[in-house]
């Protein structure tokens, strides 16, 4: 018998894929890792700094959370070679495989 305040996911379009979304702290990055996870996918939130614009980037992961989905956070700098190869790993280590990549983060060196 299920609890009635459990909610109920019906598998999405993305179910079960891994992606990676980049600039998932806020703006349309976070748009895209909350709409991926409601469609199913397993999702690795990254960005430059745990915090943007006053708001946690946990707060991202943790609303996919309480709606029933799977999300994990990385500190990246999608300049760096070696901090996205990082991400890579951490993403196939926690699910195995990685499906997508979004590219939603800017940064700019001027």
């Amino acid at each position: 018998m299920q609890s009635r305040s459990e909610p109920q996911r019906k598998p999405g379009r993305l179910q079960d894929r891994v992606a990676i979304v980049t600039g998932g702290s806020n703006g349309i990055g976070q748009a895209i890792a909350l709409a991926y996870a409601e469609e199913g996918a397993l999702v690795v939130v990254a960005d430059i700094q745990p915090t943007q614009g006053g708001q946690t980037i946990t707060s991202t992961i943790d609303q996919i959370v309480s709606e029933g989905g799977r999300a994990l956070f990385h500190q990246t700098d999608v300049c760096d070679a070696a901090s996205t190869d990082a991400l890579v790993s951490q993403a196939v280590n926690a699910y195995g495989r990685l499906d997508m990549w979004v590219i939603a983060s800017f940064q700019s060196r001027w």
